[in-house]
């Protein structure tokens, strides 16, 4: 069964699609979902939310995390929503890993 796998780093988008043999075909929607652009939109609004807790500039580049605790929540609160999402559009055929909210206190 191929894999979507929902990870966070530093300029990429946040769906990595695996094959059925474990091995990195893209980070981008699979094609049952390319019609869906809200949830590409979604999706591009917490990659560039998680860009932003970071300084990347020419002298340093750093992780600075959140504000407040309760931009934290927000920011959680609306990836689980949009993993869910697509859990019940096409979690049947892919195999979903969520390495976003399982990680959640590293950040």
């Amino acid at each position: 069964m191929m894999k979507i796998r929902f990870l966070l780093e530093y300029k990429c988008f946040p769906v990595w699609l695996y094959d059925e043999n474990d091995n990195l075909i893209d980070t981008k929607l699979p094609k049952e979902l390319e019609p869906e652009t809200a949830i590409e939109k979604e999706l591009i609004e917490i990659s560039d939310a998680y860009d932003e807790l970071f300084i990347d500039n020419e002298t340093e580049f750093r992780y600075i995390g959140f504000k407040d605790i309760d931009m934290k929540d927000h920011f959680f609160q609306k990836t689980s929503k949009i993993i869910e999402t697509i859990k019940a559009l096409i979690g049947e055929e892919y195999n979903i890993v969520d390495d976003i909210n399982t990680r959640k206190a590293d950040f």
